[in-house]
């Protein structure tokens, strides 16, 4: 037994192990993380952050489960500025973009969660879409952005899945992706990607 739910194998004793029916609602089937500490500066939609190397994503997730659901964790630094923006650059400065989250199964992919927000600061499914910020203060400081949702993707066992955070909008100024925007050596910042399969 595996944290109270029960193992068994199907095919008389060899071979791999699989979930048995018993595994109680609500159980951790698997947990899949990742952290990126690359730095980006991004003036056009970009997904997901970070690059399609070692960037804010998780692919390949295969269900434990049929119709099991996936609880996304995601935490993204940010900083505001510009590159050759100082403290004293005070000021309005335009922010317009917002954070969406992206579930791919198969070939088909998806934005989900979040609100629906002007175009401009990230459209439809926008995480944390924003508007023009004051220039006077934390120009080297990091935010952390936190997003959580609970999705229901229907998947089958034999299905792939991927989870990945992208930016979108107009960019008037950029978004700064681990790092302040004045400079790379100036409050760089780590992000991360939490999925987890929860039995139903």
């Amino acid at each position: 037994k595996v944290g109270g739910s029960e193992l068994i194998n199907d095919n008389g004793g060899s071979g791999s192990l699989q979930w048995g029916t018993g595994v109680p609602a609500g159980s951790f089937l698997q947990i899949l993380a990742k952290q990126d500490s690359g730095q980006g500066q991004y003036s056009s939609d970009t997904i997901p952050l970070g690059g399609s190397t070692n960037g804010l994503f998780i692919e390949n997730i295969t269900p434990k489960q049929a119709n099991s659901k996936f609880l996304i964790q995601v935490q993204i630094q940010s900083g505001w500025g510009n590159t050759g923006g100082g403290s004293s650059s005070f000021g309005t400065m335009s922010t317009d973009w917002g954070l969406r989250l992206r579930r791919t199964k198969g070939s088909t992919a998806t934005d989900i969660g979040g609100g629906t927000n002007e175009t401009q600061r990230g459209g439809n499914n926008s995480w944390y879409g924003n508007d023009d910020a004051n220039k006077g203060y934390a120009l080297y400081d990091t935010r952390c952005l936190v997003i959580n949702y609970f999705d229901a993707p229907s998947a089958s066992t034999s299905e792939t899945l991927r989870y990945e955070v992208g930016v979108f909008g107009t960019f008037n100024t950029n978004f700064n992706y681990n790092r302040a925007g004045h400079g790379t050596g100036n409050s760089s910042g780590m992000s991360a990607i939490i999925v987890t399969e929860v039995a139903v």
